[in-house]
């Protein structure tokens, strides 16, 4: 049996977006969904603390949005599309993670084509998928609008990034710096 770590929904330089999914009995596609939606690995747990802790070191910020459910199926509540790409049956359960794209502040914004907007920032996104790389996050998507080097172009993520950890714990390399403290975030509740 897998073991699954819920993903705390805000910290120092991190928060959360969306709702929290029930889960329930699912038709389509056929499966019983478990409630919430920010369960991942325990390894993809300690790569999205090192992927904020190194953004956090560059200044950025940044609001994650679904992972698994509780029993690691894609997210989803009744009376909402099913939520594909972040379960799939058991096929990539606890490995992947959205978030808002980051504006030239250096936090996440929400915007229906984030890609088209005065606010979205090049280099800031680019980093964050340079940077997730480094973390083990090989398998990451960005919305057709997009531009940026290394994640796939794929539909219905204009307004919000997917990244996903391959199917092993190899992939995640040594930062080769010291790491700072994280800063609070002002605004962020600190647990």
């Amino acid at each position: 049996m897998m073991a699954w770590y819920s993903f705390q929904h805000r910290g120092d330089n991190f928060g959360r977006y969306g709702t929290v999914d029930a889960g329930g009995e699912s038709t389509n596609p056929s499966e019983t969904v478990g409630s919430g939606d920010h369960y991942v690995t325990p390894e993809t747990a300690a790569a999205i603390y090192g992927l904020v802790s190194s953004l956090n070191n560059d200044g950025l910020s940044i609001d994650l949005g679904d992972m698994s459910s509780s029993n690691g199926s894609d997210p989803w509540q009744a009376g909402f599309a099913h939520h594909s790409g972040h379960g799939h049956n058991g096929n990539r359960s606890g490995i992947d993670v959205d978030f808002r794209y980051l504006n030239n502040n250096g936090e996440s914004f929400q915007s229906g084509n984030a890609f088209n907007s005065p606010s979205f920032s090049q280099n800031n996104n680019q980093t964050v998928y340079d940077t997730a790389d480094r973390f083990g996050f090989t398998v990451n998507y960005q919305g057709t609008s997009g531009n940026l080097t290394g994640p796939t172009q794929i539909s219905n993520h204009n307004d919000h990034g997917h990244l996903g950890r391959a199917n092993n714990n190899s992939n995640i390399t040594n930062l080769q710096r010291p790491i700072k403290s994280i800063v609070h975030r002002p605004g962020y509740m600190r647990f």
